[in-house]
């Protein structure tokens, strides 16, 4: 609105009053409340430069030239020199030219850093796509008038380098398991004489090779042993067979694994059996009478400390069903470097004696099923399910004495309590008919020592008959080192050997894992992809070595601050729980199981971005370092392992796009950006 005091003359208003200084009080003539005007509060009548005066309220804003409107003012008339106001006018306008042609100025040299940013881009991006597609020797000028455009292009250059090595080791890698293979095939065709031969630079395929070629020559010697041992054994076996025709005795040879190779026709006298039917038979005739069991120990003592046997005693069915006892009288069979491969041996039937003298101890026999000198536990046990023999190696085993165990409990004494009801149930079937999942069979329980402590072993179990009731004889092994082999190697298999954190293998697992619980109770988790800052330079600048102190020291940071029932890794599943594994590199990766929110993987990613700023005290240095945090979260950004990773690792890359050190969750919109930039 235009101020002009000539419009309030035209309808007769009276003209402002003057002071004794020939100046007008503009808040009479405007009738302001003159406790609200700061023109009256200050005495200035130059009311139109104070602010918040009704003139100067009405020509705020308005361009210079403009101001004119003023001049019409009788107020402003009155109270200032008009032609200096007009001079001052003029001076304004020419500054105003100046600066439009600054500004001009200006803007030429902008759209010409915009041509070359967008030059600088699309040569970039053309590069960035080839890389894409598999081609590793792009490489572009880094030279460029903006730094930022240098930077990138350097980056894109050093890119396209590091995949080129990735490449070539790829390609080493796949020549030499292919070498590898080749040779395992031959060798698995009987080609003994197969080795890897293949020279590498890599560490890694160098010990391959050894171990390879190491495993094919003891295979190779096994295979040669074994046939300079049957060998051995043919020999002995013509020898003997011009001697044992004529005689009374029954005279037979077995292997180390009491497999018969020979016996003589003396077996149809004897047992009513050829020599032929003794050879798939003779196992079968063997009665129930514990009295056997010592003689087949006999026997493996015999072939682990190659000395004769005292002659022993045994009870076999002849082929019409009768009991015949047979003194044995045998003998450790050598080779040629004095090595026991078999056992060679006198049977005479004893029969009628046997009968005299078990008629003569029939009231106070008990039976010996197992020999003292196994090296595995051999125990006993009745038709009570109670202890009757324990031999030395169950005392070194379990640390009882056989006084303490003879006519105890054998399972509530050395099974654990969860095994209890099981055992009950099964043995109530075992003693009514001789059978049960255990009997014939090499299965691993947990057992348990005197002094209380659970430890792992392999059971083999037999059922014989002992006056007519059943009974069962176990071989008890402890495998307590070979299942800490077997853990040892599978905890190799899925941790990082540098922070023993889980890895890959072990992420996925877990995630596939937590995905199934989360679709069943519907629940949220999250995927923290980290990725370590400028982490290339530490390598470059102090070595690999530092570099895997740094990567473990992280590690153990994480491991110590994170919550307690997290799991740190690089499932007690009804908990919930946070996995961090290492993907290799200075990648890391956090899962964030039963999430009641967002919020809440915000202040996870919060708390590990506040862990990084304390120094790594690392190989005498102190270094620093951040990571970049890229989250997704299941169900919203993906319902499978493959997605989730994808998206997080991508969030990841949006973090780093925006200045590092911060976390950004996942969006579709990343996803968008990601398919531009590729296609």
């Amino acid at each position: 609105m235009r101020v002009s005091m000539n419009d309030s003359s035209k309808k007769g208003t009276k003209s402002p009053p003057k002071t004794a200084r020939g100046k007008s009080k503009c808040w009479e003539v405007f009738a302001c409340r003159e406790d609200a005007c700061p023109a009256y509060q200050r005495k200035d009548r130059s009311c139109w430069l104070i602010s918040g005066t009704r003139c100067r309220n009405q020509i705020q804003g308005k361009f210079i030239e403009k101001m004119e409107m003023c001049l019409d003012c009788e107020i402003f008339t009155v109270n200032m020199d008009v032609s200096a106001m007009e001079e001052t006018i003029r001076t304004a306008s020419k500054q105003f030219k100046r600066f439009r042609q600054h500004v001009d100025e200006k803007d030429a040299e902008m759209e010409k850093a915009n041509k070359e940013l967008a030059s600088g881009l699309a040569e970039t991006f053309e590069a960035l796509k080839k890389i894409s597609t598999g081609d590793p020797t792009v490489r572009i000028p880094e030279s460029s008038q903006i730094e930022l455009i240098g930077r990138l292009k350097q980056i894109v250059n050093v890119t396209a380098e590091n995949i080129a090595e990735i490449v070539n080791q790829s390609h080493e890698f796949a020549i030499c398991l292919a070498e590898h293979f080749d040779v395992l095939n031959r060798v698995s065709k009987g080609d003994l004489s197969a080795q890897v031969s293949g020279e590498s630079n890599e560490e890694l395929l160098e010990s391959l090779k050894r171990v390879t070629n190491h495993m094919i020559n003891n295979i190779a010697q096994e295979i040669t042993n074994r046939k300079r041992i049957e060998a051995a054994l043919k020999e002995s076996e013509k020898k003997l067979k011009n001697i044992i025709e004529h005689s009374n005795e029954m005279f037979y040879i077995h292997d180390v694994n009491h497999r018969l190779t020979f016996i003589s026709p003396q077996s149809k006298q004897m047992l009513g059996y050829t020599p032929d039917e003794m050879m798939t038979e003779w196992t079968n005739l063997l009665t129930e009478n514990p009295i056997n069991a010592i003689g087949v120990d006999l026997t493996e003592r015999a072939l682990q400390t190659g000395k004769r046997n005292k002659p022993y005693e045994l009870e076999l069915f002849s082929k019409d069903g009768k009991r015949v006892w047979l003194e044995i009288d045998e003998s450790p069979l050598m080779n040629d470097d004095g090595e026991v491969i078999g056992m060679v041996g006198a049977a005479r039937d004893v029969t009628e004696r046997k009968h005299t003298e078990e008629e003569i101890r029939a009231s106070e026999e008990r039976f010996r099923a197992i020999s003292n000198t196994a090296v595995d536990a051999i125990l006993l046990m009745d038709n009570k399910g109670q202890i009757s023999y324990w031999n030395p190696a169950a005392e070194r085993i379990f640390g009882y004495s056989s006084a303490e165990v003879i006519g105890k409990d054998l399972h509530l004494l050395l099974s654990p309590s969860r095994y209890h009801e099981d055992f009950k149930r099964g043995f109530e079937h075992f003693r009514k008919t001789g059978q049960g999942p255990v009997i014939g069979n090499k299965l691993e329980f947990a057992a348990i020592r005197k002094d209380g402590t659970e430890f792992p072993i392999e059971v083999s179990t037999s059922a014989i008959q002992i006056n007519g009731k059943w009974c069962s004889v176990g071989i008890v092994r402890d495998i307590t080192d070979r299942k800490r082999s077997e853990e040892q190697i599978t905890y190799i298999a899925y941790h990082d050997t540098i922070t023993n954190l889980p890895n890959r293998h072990f992420l996925k697992d877990r995630l596939q894992q937590a995905l199934e619980l989360a679709k069943q109770h519907t629940r949220m988790l999250a995927i923290l992809f980290l990725d370590l800052d400028n982490f290339k330079r530490i390598n470059d600048t102090f070595g690999h070595d530092v570099g895997d102190m740094l990567l473990k020291s992280v590690a153990d940071r994480l491991a110590k601050y994170l919550r307690k029932s997290d799991t740190i890794a690089r499932i007690d599943m009804d908990e919930s729980q946070t996995t961090v594994a290492r993907l290799g590199g200075d990648e890391f990766t956090v899962l964030l199981t039963e999430i009641s929110n967002i919020q809440s993987a915000s202040k996870v990613a919060q708390r590990i971005l506040d862990l990084f700023k304390h120094p790594f005290a690392v190989a005498n240095t102190e270094l620093y370092m951040t990571p970049s945090i890229g989250i997704a979260l299941f169900p919203d950004d993906g319902a499978d392992v493959e997605t989730l990773l994808k998206h997080a690792d991508r969030a990841m890359y949006h973090a780093k796009n925006q200045g590092r050190n911060n976390f950004q969750f996942y969006s579709e919109s990343m996803n968008i950006v990601t398919v531009e930039r590729i296609a």
